[in-house]
């Protein structure tokens, strides 16, 4: 049985069920309440945590606490795989199909264009009046930040970057639609593994990573900070191996009290042990430093810690396979306390349901959103200086003003608790508004591109022949 005649048995099951039970809209997909959830906290976390870089109450610890990037890559693995559980598939040929590319063509990498034209068109139009090309301001464009590259100067060629994925504009989080393009490549292989034997599956995906970060460290290509090829680590699928793993092993079984995860109980204070190290605190450790031996661990941007062994970006001092089972823990943890779905027949369980749901479906196209939103920001305004120049001079510099030395530093000592609580309502104030901007358009874009899609798919839609063989044979 090939793709479209699964497919079509499929949802001729669901459309079957729809009619002789109108009151259950789905038998052959379970839609998680908690995923809607996580995705849409870490996709917050995420836009807050990019504007907000100056003046202290930097949310260091709700990072740590909540690793908004991780939890993404690890439901990656979780929702792919159970997509591809729901199909029954079993061979690679029936998952290496142009139906599959083509759903992610127009899932992933469309929008993405369609982000590209706005860019290109964008810095055309600066460079028109101002004479200047904004174009290229990256972690992997430029080796010190704020570097503003013309369009034929870049080593690699800027055409280099954008074939594997890297934004025109490269704001922050450039590095995840990297991963995204490998995501689609190597999937189908690790699905197969993991629908073999999870647990070789699983251990295949920490030998892997684990591999990668002994190459990284050792390899001079891959342990360059701020040069041109620094996206090759950072935006390497094979850094984030075992977060994948973790997604695809739980989904046979995401209890957190089930027999067969509970091996990630003692993995977690393994974990916990490594992330503490990292500067959990702004850089001030939760055990004593002693208790980090010079044998596995070194210093890292001032008193934050590595792993000697590895090769480590200056901001993911606890991004490894060895902290990830926290990550895991924390998936199963959500899965546990939240409902996969709420009552929606209550109106406030309903609007809530819709919220998160909503939030959740737009993540990817939010994310596109605010890396152009903060990349046109941060040349403009000044790097370091608050993503978004503007909303700091109206909301917060008016705060902090009267406590800034001669250099623009905030003397953090000669605030006062009332000064201290404004200003972190303000900070949160300006995270907010970038919050519903980067929803706002990235609503927009959504749109955009499904009515795009709606025009180039003119075939008939399958659940509408299945429709017409249904009422043709009742």
């Amino acid at each position: 049985m090939n793709y479209r005649d699964n497919k079509i048995e499929l949802e001729k099951q669901e459309i079957e069920s729809i009619i002789s039970d109108p009151n259950n809209k789905s038998s052959t997909q379970k839609h998680f309440f908690q995923i809607d959830v996580m995705k849409t906290i870490s996709i917050v976390c995420v836009v807050i945590s990019h504007s907000l870089s100056r003046f202290y109450f930097n949310f260091e610890v709700l990072w740590q606490v909540l690793r908004p990037v991780e939890l993404f890559i690890l439901l990656l693995g979780f929702n792919q795989g159970n997509s591809f559980k729901r199909t029954g598939f079993k061979k690679l040929g029936e998952m290496y199909t142009s139906q599959y590319f083509k759903k992610m063509l127009w899932r992933i990498i469309f929008p993405l264009i369609i982000v590209d034209l706005f860019c290109w068109g964008f810095d055309l139009l600066v460079y028109y009046f101002n004479g200047f090309h904004i174009q290229a301001w990256s972690n992997a464009y430029g080796p010190i930040y704020g570097d503003v590259i013309d369009l034929g100067t870049a080593n690699p060629p800027i055409q280099v970057y954008m074939l594997l994925g890297v934004p025109f504009f490269p704001g922050p989080g450039e590095y995840y639609i990297t991963i995204l393009i490998q995501f689609i490549l190597i999937f189908p292989l690790l699905y197969k593994l993991f629908d073999k034997d999870p647990k070789l599956g699983l251990i295949t995906c920490f030998l892997i990573e684990f591999g990668f970060q002994i190459a990284a460290k050792n390899i001079p290509i891959l342990n360059n900070l701020f040069e041109q090829y620094h996206f090759l680590f950072c935006g390497s699928i094979f850094r984030y191996f075992s977060l994948i793993g973790f997604g695809l092993y739980f989904i046979n079984n995401a209890d957190i009290f089930s027999k067969k995860n509970a091996f990630i109980w003692p993995l977690l204070i393994f974990a916990l042990y490594f992330i503490s190290g990292a500067g959990i605190f702004t850089g001030s450790h939760i055990l004593p430093s002693s208790w980090y031996p010079e044998a596995i661990f070194e210093l890292k941007w001032g008193t934050a810690y590595g792993i000697k062994f590895f090769r480590t970006d200056p901001w993911w001092q606890s991004a490894n396979l060895f902290t990830y089972p926290y990550t895991a823990f924390l998936f199963l943890f959500i899965m546990k306390i939240l409902p996969s779905t709420i009552n929606e027949k209550k109106k406030v369980a309903r609007s809530i349901s819709k919220s998160f749901k909503f939030v959740s479906k737009l993540t990817y196209h939010i994310l596109l959103v605010q890396m152009v939103y903060y990349f046109i920001a941060i040349p403009l305004e000044g790097v370091f200086h608050g993503p978004n120049g503007t909303f700091y001079d109206l909301i917060v510099v008016p705060i902090v003003k009267p406590y800034l030395d001669s250099l623009g530093n905030l003397d953090i000592s000669a605030l006062d608790l009332n000064i201290a609580i404004l200003l972190l309502f303000g900070k949160l104030l300006v995270g907010i508004i970038n919050v519903i901007i980067s929803i706002s358009f990235a609503y927009i874009l959504y749109k955009f591109c499904f009515s795009i899609e709606k025009r180039i798919n003119v075939e008939k839609p399958i659940s509408k022949i299945i429709k017409s063989e249904i009422a043709a044979t009742s």
